[in-house]
């Protein structure tokens, strides 16, 4: 009976473990005069052995960005190469790139023809709303609904 019950609480306790775990948020954002940016954004969660999330490009007035749900991601977290594919605004998107520490690292590929340089987005918004652990992948696509405008 003992390890029955003990099987039970361990079974109960991997139950209530978040399965969306939080990955990190990362930007590159700048500003020349404080009303207009130009950044890159990604919102990552891990989420069965895979990467998760978002990215988002702003480029004109601070705030006023464009994002999509990453897919086709293949992340090895030996060497923390990363890469995805995305569409923003119907146009195609890919990123390869390396995740370090505090900063992640690649190229972005529009459209299959324009490449942009090396981006390095790091770090960021530890405190954000979102920033957390999500119960179910269920939770996680709510979490959407009401902050995704």
């Amino acid at each position: 009976m003992k390890k029955i019950t003990i099987a039970l609480l361990i079974c109960f306790s991997l139950l209530l473990q978040a399965q969306v775990k939080k990955f990190g948020f990362y930007t590159n954002e700048r500003s020349r005069d404080g009303e207009h940016s130009f950044s890159y954004a990604f919102q990552l969660w891990k989420y069965n052995n895979t990467i998760i999330g978002k990215v988002s490009f702003s480029e004109g007035l601070i705030g006023d960005q464009v994002s999509s749900f990453i897919s086709d991601v293949h992340y090895n977290p030996e060497t923390n190469a990363i890469s995805f594919v995305s569409k923003i605004d119907n146009t195609p998107l890919e990123f390869n790139g390396t995740i370090y520490k505090s900063e992640i690292r690649g190229v972005f590929k529009w459209n299959l023809k324009k490449v942009t340089k090396l981006e390095t987005l790091k770090l960021c918004c530890k405190d954000a709303e979102i920033n957390v652990d999500y119960k179910s992948f269920e939770d996680w696509k709510a979490m959407w609904k009401q902050f995704d405008h």
